[in-house]
This record gives C-alpha cells, sequence and structure tokens, in this order.
C-alpha cells in the first residue's frame, strides 16, 4: 500500500512537472514577427475589409465584357381590341393577339449592333363577317417571323470606338479599385511591422531607464555611506539623489510610451489592451549589419498601380464624352421571312417553307444642334485626361524619389548603427573603468554620473537606430508587391 502511495505520489509530482513546464513555456513564449503579422491578417480588420473590396472588385472587373456579350432576351404578351365602329373595314367584334419573341442581340466592339430573333404571333378574330373571309386562317392563324437586323456606325462609335472605351472605362476604374484596397492592405501590415519594432525598442528603453535608475540608486547609497564616514562631499549626495530623480522621470516616460507602444500593438490585431502576454524577438544587430543592399528591387507600388489605372479610366472615359458628342450616323438594314399557318406547331415546323420575305435598308442620323456646347464638352473631357496623366507622372515621379531616399536612408541607419555600436561599447568600457576609479577613490561622482548618463543615451541611440532600420525594411515591402 505504501509503495502505491509513493509510486502515486511521484507521478502526481511527475505531471505536475509537466503541466507547470507548459504554463512556463507558454509564458515565456516567443511571438515572432511571423507569427504576429499571420495575426494581423486573421483578426485586423482594416485588412479583413480590404481584402474583400479587392476580391468584389476583382469580379466586377468582369462587367467589361458584358459591354459586348451576346445577350439572351425573351417576351410573351397577350393583347385585344375590340372593333372601333367608325373606322370598320370588315365587320368583326373583337381580335386577341399572343406576341411570343426570344432572340439574340450583341454591340459587338467593333460597333456593329446586331439583333437576332425568332416571333410566334398568334391572332384570333371574334364574331368576324364570313362575307369577308376568303380563308379559314383568316379567322384564326399562327405565324412565325425569324429576323435579322444590323445596324452599322459611321461617325459615332466608328469602328467601336466608344463601345471599346466603355469596356475599358469599367475595367480599369474596378482595377483601380481593387489595387487601392490592396494598397490599404499591405500599408496596414507595413504599419503593423513597424508597430511590432516600435514595441520591442520601447521595452528596451524601458529596460534601459530601469538599469540606469538601478546603477542610480547604486551610486546614491555609496557615496551616502560615504558622506556618513566623512569620507565624501554633501555635493556629491544632492548630485546622486537629482539623477535618481531624473531617472524616474525617464522611466515614467518610458513606461508611458510602451503603454501606448502595446496599445497599438494588440490594436493591429483588434485586441483592446496594453498588455503584452508574449515575449518578442530581439533586435538582431549582426543581421542589420549584414543587411544586402544592393539586391534591393523597386517595383511601382500599389498605389501608384492604382493611380495608373485609374488614368486609364479617365483617358477612355474622355473617349466616351468625345465620341457620345459626335453625330450619329448609322446604316441599319433588316431581313425577315413570314410562314402563316393554322396552329403553331405547323408554323413552327414550317418557318423557312414556303414564306414571304421582307427586309428594309436605311441611314438614320442624330446629332445636336448646339455644336459650341458639344466642343466644350469634349475640349473638357480632353483636359481631364490630360490632368490624370499629369497626376499619374507626378506620382510616379515621386515614388522614384522616395524610393532613393529610402535605400539611402536604408544605407546610411546601418553605417549608423554600426558607428553606434562601436560607441555604445566604448561607452561601457569607459564606464566599467570609471567605476572602479570610484571605489579606488580616484574619481568623483560626478564624472560617473556623467558617464552613466553618456551610456545610456549610447544605448538608446543604438535602440533608436535599430528600429528604424526595422521600419526602413518593412516600408520596403511596400515596393515588391504583385497585383
Amino acid at each position: 500500500m505504501l509503495k502505491n502511495l509513493k509510486f502515486l505520489i511521484l507521478i502526481i509530482s511527475f505531471l505536475t512537472l509537466i503541466l507547470s513546464g507548459t504554463k512556463l513555456y507558454a509564458k515565456d513564449k516567443i511571438l515572432s514577427l511571423d507569427d504576429y503579422i499571420e495575426q494581423v491578417k486573421s483578426d485586423n480588420l482594416t485588412v479583413k475589409k480590404s481584402k474583400q473590396y479587392s476580391k468584389s472588385y476583382e469580379l466586377l472587373k468582369k462587367k467589361a465584357k458584358l459591354i459586348s456579350a451576346i445577350k439572351l432576351y425573351a417576351f410573351s404578351e397577350k393583347s385585344f381590341a375590340e372593333q372601333n365602329q367608325a373606322l370598320q373595314i370588315f365587320r368583326f367584334d373583337k381580335i386577341y393577339n399572343q406576341n411570343n419573341q426570344i432572340g439574340l442581340s450583341q454591340n459587338s466592339e467593333y460597333g456593329f449592333k446586331t439583333n437576332l430573333y425568332y416571333s410566334l404571333n398568334n391572332v384570333k378574330y371574334q364574331g368576324l363577317n364570313p362575307n369577308f373571309v376568303s380563308s379559314n386562317l383568316a379567322v384564326q392563324n399562327s405565324q412565325s417571323v425569324p429576323v435579322i437586323e444590323l445596324s452599322i456606325p459611321v461617325w459615332q462609335n466608328l469602328f467601336g470606338s466608344s463601345t471599346r472605351a466603355s469596356r475599358d472605362a469599367t475595367y480599369y476604374e474596378n482595377e483601380a479599385q481593387k489595387l487601392s484596397a490592396k494598397a490599404t492592405s499591405i500599408t496596414e501590415l507595413v504599419n503593423a511591422e513597424k508597430s511590432y519594432w516600435n514595441l520591442v525598442g520601447a521595452k528596451n528603453s524601458l529596460n534601459i531607464q530601469k538599469k540606469a535608475l538601478n546603477s542610480a540608486e547604486k551610486i546614491l547609497d555609496y557615496v551616502q555611506k560615504k558622506e556618513k564616514k566623512n569620507l565624501g562631499e554633501k555635493s556629491d549626495v544632492l548630485q546622486a539623489k537629482a539623477m535618481v530623480e531624473s531617472r524616474k522621470l525617464l522611466v515614467k516616460q518610458a513606461e508611458n510610451f510602451f503603454k501606448i507602444s502595446a496599445r497599438n500593438f494588440n490594436k493591429n490585431r483588434n485586441i483592446n489592451s496594453d498588455e503584452i502576454k508574449e515575449s518578442l524577438e530581439e533586435f538582431n544587430f549582426k543581421k542589420l549589419q549584414d543587411l544586402k543592399t544592393n539586391n534591393l528591387k523597386n517595383q511601382d507600388r500599389l498605389d501608384i498601380k492604382a493611380q495608373k489605372a485609374q488614368m486609364k479610366s479617365a483617358i477612355s472615359q474622355a473617349k466616351i464624352e468625345e465620341e457620345n458628342n459626335k453625330p450619329a450616323l448609322n446604316l441599319y438594314g433588316s431581313y425577315r421571312v413570314n410562314q402563316v399557318e393554322k396552329n403553331r406547331i405547323s408554323a413552327i415546323n414550317n418557318s423557312f417553307d414556303n414564306v414571304a420575305p421582307s427586309g428594309k435598308v436605311g441611314i438614320e442620323l442624330s446629332m445636336p444642334l448646339n455644336l459650341f456646347l458639344a466642343s466644350d464638352i469634349k475640349k473638357g473631357a480632353r483636359s481631364k485626361a490630360s490632368a490624370e496623366k499629369t497626376n499619374y507622372k507626378q506620382k510616379a515621379f515621386q515614388q522614384e524619389i522616395d524610393w532613393q531616399n529610402l535605400l539611402q536612408n536604408i544605407i546610411d541607419f546601418k553605417e549608423n548603427l554600426k558607428l553606434s555600436l562601436q560607441v555604445q561599447n566604448i561607452q561601457k568600457l569607459k564606464l566599467e573603468n570609471e567605476r572602479n576609479l570610484l571605489k579606488q577613490g580616484r574619481t568623483s561622482t560626478y564624472q560617473i554620473l556623467v558617464f552613466e548618463q553618456e551610456f545610456s543615451n549610447a544605448e538608446l541611440n543604438t535602440q533608436q537606430i535599430a528600429q528604424k532600420l526595422y521600419e526602413l525594411i518593412a516600408e520596403q515591402k511596400l515596393y515588391n508587391q504583385e497585383d
């Protein structure tokens, strides 16, 4: 029994150890940048919204194909009419009609309008005077009428210029909206990456300030002990106290900044809190120093691509306005055959047998009388397209300047980081040496305080440069995105 109890206690202890180890692991788990970005992609509402918009506009681009797509249409209607006695030619009471039609139409991208349809019409007279009836078909019949119609523009929309412009305007307008939505999403992710490194920098800065405060408190304790033994000056104590109070203020400021950074960090993953439960990556100074800058690629940002698509849409819109204000001169023609039978089945079966053909050709003209107004509209459309071209050129030029500045900043901050690390190491050696001298009574408290300040500033400067370099690397991703 005792052995079993000991064994049970051993098992419980083992399980407790495992569970406590698991909790410890969860508490100290490192949240990598990649994992954090995945959380942002999954939970950030701006990213979700932008993805939904992007997907919707990608589908809406297909509206452009509908402009020249073949369309199916059909209708069916019944009607009746009583004879007007004042206009009678032959005597009947009522006439009943049923018209059915199904057809295909298309506005081709070359401007042709084609309409191909098939009509099946039923006619029935009620109370028809038999003296005027030469055939039973006159009383009731079914008519099948296949028809083809064609219209060809010879001025407005010549060769389909307006039709293609409408297609392109629809396509590029939705393409611009899609790219703008994707640009918003990418910008949000880049800002999230900056927030990650900003929080790392805030945490490190807080630790540096706490460490500096601890050192200042140790110095204060040291000089107070010396003063009590009449081996030190009152001025050293006052200087040390001032240093401690100053460091407390800096710690408080660093704590506030850390909370703000934490809140922004959590906001990106849709969490309203200033507490961070995970540990984050640390600045990798070696990786930053080894960063290659000659392989960084410059491609158009998505917002510039969106502006280019918007420019193309504006050019197409201008073309539409220009074409719509030209005189419309169209050639048209149609050909149809008519078959009359006693019932629908016979009319359908004999649609092209012993038919009565008919046709027509013509020309139609439509033009605005106020030619000056039409001319102004066309000039306005061209001017808007020209302005969009200029706007795109200006933004493309600014993008090139932004890229050059970004690349130069990466190079400069990389060099600054190298120098800052060297300064930090020297300041650390100076401080350690001065602390040893202070213990030997060979230097002043003021000198130690100055060296403490210089070392803390060197550490903070290194952190700030590393953080800025990480942010610049994140910004570089704006220039390497696919449509």
